[in-house]
Order: structure tokens, then sequence, then C-alpha cells
């Protein structure tokens, strides 16, 4: 990911470690890409995504026995932001019972929600370039 102009950041301090990392990319208003430690990155994939027009996509990967999408391998355009500057704001607004909405086990689920049920996006998937994921869930 050096190779392409990637940064590693360890989100391991606390569990909203991966939040405020998430909240600095997002105020920067450029297009980034989220990989994951857990996911396995492959070439095609990257160029797809980097070839894509749309606000929003990512690629699946194996997960609780399906293939899908969610935050592991995302990239975000800048207009997105542009059009949802104060996305990570709402975030920490969300009321989930006991679950903190912006900790890193329900980051993926809070972004979801607020950018499909309340702005009214849909996320791209590039079914055609999945990844690998090293994590194997029950």
């Amino acid at each position: 990911m050096r190779r392409l102009g990637g940064e590693f950041a360890n989100v391991g301090g606390s569990d909203y470690s991966y939040f405020e990392l998430f909240k600095r990319l997002w105020a920067e208003q450029k297009d980034f890409l989220i990989v994951e430690h857990d996911i396995v990155p492959n070439d095609a994939a990257i160029a797809s995504l980097a070839r894509c027009n749309h606000l929003w996509c990512g690629c699946p990967y194996p997960i609780s026995g399906q293939m899908a999408a969610y935050l592991g391998f995302t990239r975000f355009k800048a207009g997105l932001q542009r059009r949802v500057p104060n996305l990570l704001d709402r975030v920490a607004g969300l009321v989930m019972g006991d679950i903190r909405p912006h900790s890193w086990y329900r980051l993926d689920m809070s972004i979801a929600q607020i950018l499909t049920q309340e702005e009214g996006c849909k996320m791209h998937i590039h079914t055609r370039h999945p990844v690998g994921h090293l994590k194997t869930y029950a």
C-alpha cells in the first residue's frame, strides 16, 4: 500500500481511535481508501476502485458465511465528503442503546445508516473484484 501513497495508522489505542482517524480523513476532503488490517487487497480490486466514478464504493469479502462489502475495503470520494461534511458528528450523535455508534465495532454500520437512510446514498459494490479476509466468523 505504501507504493501507492497509502499510510498505515495504528487504531488500537482505544475503541474510538478508528473513528478519530476516519474523522481526520473525512475533514481533509480528499479521496481515500480504507484497507483494514485483516483485509487482503489485490491489484485488480485497487485498480477497480481507483477508476470508479461513484462517490462511495467497495469490494466484497467473505464474512459470516457470505460475500459482503463493509468498511474493510472501501473508497470514499471527496465529493461525498463535501456533500455530507458533518457525517462523523452525526455518527457520534446516533443512539444505539448501550452500544457506542462511533466505536470501531459499530462504525461501519453507523456510517452506512446515515449515508443510506438519511442521505439517500448507495454504496457501489465491485462484485467482480472481491478481496480476501483473514478473520473467520462463526
